[in-house]
């Protein structure tokens, strides 16, 4: 697990840094893990009991209170000590998607392969990468995270089913498989998958479009920012093939509420009045979660 230091300035105005959204580090991409993972103490309590009414009314009477993302002390930013314990406050974040690309010699292997190793700096975590250990090789090159993913419609995430589309749903081939940019355009139909075994190959280009879906397996409802699968299942067949960085891969609800202090006094009016009249005639309303 990697926690990913956030300053002030920037908790309180990146819903992108929210459970199940990407981030992209500068040799890794990472999924912001459940809320059973972020630590409590490192948070303060929301006191504004019209937002936390709104978001039970959305979400259900299971959401007892409102936090503040993980934050250190004033003072954090302007620290020159990288081991100071304020650089390990931050949100819990997991490797994600867990299939890498060998920046040699384009191995595509999943993490638990083992081909591939951790470097870790516990003050750095935006230094963490991985890398492939070649016997052949002075210096070990980086692995990068391959750009590829499926999704469906219910909010399930996977990797990309690299093995079962190279070689078109026919078992019994573990590969190893290679990834190739074989065109300068960047684009879908110049990324091809090889497999080194059995020698069958495929354009990414396969996976996209609606005549392309047949090409994917069906949605397994997994859920890897909460590390398992959905308990209901999913009946999403196929699933969709997504970049991994694409803008409408994730998008956060977000919910707002105009904090009125009691103290305050408002067109001739004390505040507590106004917070009274405010709570008589509060309403949820579509406004609510588009805010």
């Amino acid at each position: 697990m990697i926690y990913l230091p956030l300053r002030l300035g920037v908790t309180g105005a990146s819903p992108r840094l929210s459970s199940g959204s990407l981030v992209d580090l500068p040799n890794l991409s990472v999924l912001v893990t459940g809320l059973e993972d972020w630590r409590e103490d490192q948070a303060t309590d929301v006191g504004e009991e019209r937002l936390l009414h709104t978001v039970q009314t959305i979400l259900g009477a299971q959401v007892l209170r409102l936090k503040t993302p993980p934050r250190g002390p004033e003072t954090y930013g302007s620290q020159s000590n990288w081991f100071d314990d304020a650089h390990t406050i931050g949100v819990p974040v997991a490797p994600f998607p867990r299939w890498l690309v060998c920046s040699g010699c384009r191995l595509l292997a999943p993490i638990v392969s083992v081909l591939f190793e951790s470097k870790v700096e516990p003050y750095r975590p935006d230094r963490t990468r991985y890398v492939h250990n070649r016997t052949t090789s002075k210096r070990s090159p980086i692995a990068l995270p391959a750009r590829f993913v499926v999704a469906c419609v219910n909010g399930h995430l996977d990797d990309f089913p690299w093995l079962d589309f190279v070689h078109r749903g026919q078992p019994g081939c573990p590969g190893p498989l290679e990834l190739y940019e074989v065109g300068t355009s960047g684009e879908a139909s110049d990324v091809e998958v090889n497999c080194r075994n059995c020698g069958r190959s495929r354009r990414m280009a396969e996976a996209f479009g609606i005549e392309n879906q047949r090409n994917l397996p069906a949605c397994n409802a997994r859920r890897p920012q909460l590390r398992d699968h959905d308990p209901n299942g999913c009946k999403e067949e196929p699933m969709r093939a997504m970049l991994q960085g694409a803008s409408n891969l994730w998008f956060p609800v977000i919910v707002s509420a105009l904090s009125v202090p009691v103290g305050s006094i408002t067109a001739g009016c004390h505040g507590g009045a106004a917070v009274s009249c405010l709570s008589r005639n509060w309403r949820i309303g579509p406004s609510a979660l588009n805010r």
